[in-house]
């Protein structure tokens, strides 16, 4: 047996109980909901979970409620089930980040990542998306790929946000290529440009005016420093980056999002992203790539100390 399935075998106790024991702290918070929705969803028939469902949380995402469902009708404890949930969800980031080289110390790093320790948590549905997105990187076999992909989407809504960013990133920098290549005129070229900007100006400025969402913007989401976040990710991709036009182009949708409907869930996509790219093209082996990953592995702690203290990390 190789090295690394051993280590790997003697690591699942540990984050098993590792995943148990924030799953089971964390009462607060929207945990409040899906406690109930759980308890609820144990007493519900299969044609009803959507039903049920619907009275907690306002969603479609109609997979990650059957997943639920189906551990609340066995008769599984949900912090036991969560933890079961958390414990797939670390096993198969192991797994893709093993995929692609990176090493053990950066490894444990993710393991306490603030984003990652949020989908062990609060953020239930999403996580079972990321599960199924992370199933799909690790198949080879197309259709099941295609499925993997189909349930994350339906497990959180919120993934075709990725989904959409990524189609936009591909779809853009291939035509700006193809229409470079085959000569299009520098002016017609630039003109092109600068009516792609204006387009997502006008749509941008349709949102209750500019002074007013930057107002609100400032209130509600922290100001600036949300829309610092994915800047300094989007810089420090266009410098280690080859293929940058591609990353660009995926990361600009992300920024207008953040603008709109603020960065929490946002800048938690573009980092995902970020990750990803860097992953794909083997930029990990970096020192602004490596300060990234730790200071989202210190952001973690006053998280984790809010779950001990109030069954909240948001509190």
């Amino acid at each position: 047996m190789k090295t690394s399935k051993i280590i790997f075998l003697l690591l699942l106790p540990f984050l098993f109980g590792y995943s148990f024991i924030l799953a089971s702290s964390y009462t607060g918070g929207d945990q409040l909901v899906y406690r109930a929705l759980y308890q609820e969803l144990s007493e519900t028939d299969f044609m009803d979970v959507l039903k049920t469902s619907v009275k907690h949380v306002v969603a479609a995402d109609w997979v990650s409620f059957y997943i639920l469902w189906g551990g609340a009708f066995i008769g599984f404890d949900k912090d036991i089930f969560i933890a079961c949930s958390n414990l797939l969800l670390l096993s198969f980031l192991i797994a893709f980040l093993r995929k692609y080289e990176v090493g053990y110390g950066l490894i444990l790093l993710f393991l306490f990542n603030y984003y990652i320790i949020v989908l062990m948590t609060s953020a239930e549905r999403l996580k079972f998306a990321i599960i199924f997105l992370l199933l799909s990187e690790l198949i080879n076999n197309k259709k099941i790929k295609i499925i993997m992909h189909a349930l994350s989407i339906f497990s959180h809504m919120q993934m075709l946000i990725i989904y959409g960013a990524i189609f936009f990133g591909n779809f853009f920098s291939k035509s700006i290529i193809l229409l470079y290549k085959n000569g299009v005129p520098k002016g017609e070229f630039i003109k092109l440009i600068l009516i792609v900007m204006l387009l997502s100006i006008f749509v941008i400025l349709q949102y209750e005016g500019l002074a007013s969402k930057i107002n609100s913007y400032l209130e509600e989401s922290g100001g600036f420093i949300e829309l610092g976040q994915i800047s300094l990710i989007i810089i420090i991709g266009l410098f280690y980056l080859k293929n940058k036009l591609l990353y660009l182009s995926t990361m600009a949708p992300l920024i207008c999002m953040i603008y709109l409907i603020g960065g929490q869930r946002i800048n938690m996509i573009a980092y995902m992203i970020f990750l990803y790219y860097f992953l794909v093209e083997k930029k990990q082996n970096n020192i602004f790539f490596s300060a990234i990953i730790f200071y989202f592995f210190l952001k973690s702690f006053p998280f984790i100390f809010n779950i001990f203290k109030y069954g909240n990390g948001y509190h």
